[in-house]
């Protein structure tokens, strides 16, 4: 079964892919749909943001159309880039340039007072255009430097204690089975399964 998937940032498009083809899912991007531009995210919450694009992607393509919105946000700079963590109200264009404004800004701060969570917001609009939300987070650290070549975005400053590594360290397979997206993935999968037996006995004999 083929999702939509509402974003143009190709890595994200790749992550959600593997997770849900290995549950018989096809995620392609929006582009590949002949959706050309995502709606401007303009939600006060990750919820929102990645319900306004889930619902634009359906009402161009129908199908079942899923997005997520999320962020990276550090505890002693106030929860800062939280929404805006995607390009920082443009002043920072590529993951590059975020990664090291956000390791200025932190600082020489201890390990200790460096802590983070990656958070996401997940939205399906189905076939149907019933709406199906699911959410995950993942808790660990600022890293003193980028490390790691895998991943995308704040990847490689996001160190997970529990594995002495940054999620750009880690493999696709470990990454995904921790990180916020992967939780909230599992988590839509079966909210989408569950949704599909309700249609089934609804049209069944």
């Amino acid at each position: 079964m083929v999702i939509t998937v509402a974003s143009q940032n190709l890595g994200k498009v790749r992550e959600i892919g593997a997770v849900l083809g290995r549950l018989g899912y096809e995620a392609v991007p929006m582009r590949d749909a002949g959706v050309g531009r995502q709606a401007d995210e303009t939600g006060s919450t990750y919820a929102e943001n990645a319900e306004i694009k889930a619902r634009h992607a359906h009402a161009l393509v129908g199908g079942i159309c899923l997005s997520d919105d999320s962020g990276i946000e550090v505890e002693c700079l106030g929860g800062f880039p939280g929404l805006i963590s995607a390009d920082f109200g443009g002043r920072f264009p590529d993951s590059a340039a975020r990664n090291a404004e956000v390791l200025r800004l932190v600082g020489g701060r201890p390990f200790g007072e460096r802590g983070a969570r990656f958070v996401c917001a997940m939205v399906a609009v189905m076939a149907d255009g019933s709406v199906l939300r699911s959410h995950g987070e993942l808790c660990g650290y600022v890293a003193p430097s980028p490390m790691g070549a895998g991943g995308f975005g704040y990847d490689p400053i996001f160190y997970v204690p529990e594995f002495y590594m940054t999620t750009a360290q880690m493999s696709p397979e470990a990454k995904d089975a921790v990180s916020h997206r992967g939780k909230a993935l599992r988590a839509m999968a079966a909210l989408m399964e569950g949704h599909a037996s309700r249609v089934c006995n609804r049209v069944g004999p």
